[in-house]
């Protein structure tokens, strides 16, 4: 089953992922996008339903179809193409800047916003409208549909999903680890 499956049949029970089971999620997304960053690989399609349970629970990053290898010259995207899903686009896809690892923990960001708050933080009635909320909009404040969130807790998040790269953590790693610390158990 898909991480998006699951999403869909808590948000069918109007529950949401708990501290632990969102740690988890974003320690073992943040080191299959760890690995792939140190191989040169930006995965560039982050989200729910290219994350798939294994047999012995572990959550795999697939999909990896539109990863842009960059330890090659040749680019395989027409220029001017956005490439991605709209909701979990980073600033830099919507508007067809450079991608870097920095790209992946944003989208990472949104998925992480969308286990704890039960939505992604932008919607839109078109593809157009939700690439520019990406590029232009403050996400929803995290704790107003989360209130049990910590503060820190929030602004980790936030910080995921600043609207400049370099703003945005080092790793993938450094952005869970940062989250874990700030959502201490009982906090």
């Amino acid at each position: 089953p898909t991480l998006a499956q699951q999403l869909r049949d808590l948000a069918a029970r109007a529950e949401r992922f708990g501290r632990e089971q969102a740690l988890a999620v974003a320690g073992q997304l943040a080191a299959a996008l760890d690995a792939a960053h140190a191989a040169g690989i930006i995965h560039r399609d982050v989200k729910p339903s290219n994350a798939i349970w294994s047999e012995r629970g572990a959550l795999v990053l697939t999909d990896f179809g539109i990863a842009k290898n960059t330890q090659l010259a040749t680019d395989y995207t027409q220029t001017g193409m956005v490439i991605g899903t709209p909701d979990y686009l980073s600033p830099e896809q919507a508007s067809n800047r450079p991608l870097t690892p920095s790209s992946d923990i944003y989208s990472l960001g949104v998925l992480l916003y969308e286990l704890l708050a039960g939505a992604p933080p932008f919607r839109g009635d078109t593809a157009l409208a939700v690439a520019l909320s990406h590029m232009q909009d403050a996400p929803p404040p995290l704790r107003a549909s989360r209130p049990d969130l910590p503060l820190a807790a929030e602004r980790v998040v936030d910080r995921a999903l600043a609207k400049d790269p370099a703003q945005r953590f080092s790793s993938a790693g450094a952005f869970a680890a940062a989250l874990a610390r700030a959502w201490p158990a009982g906090g």
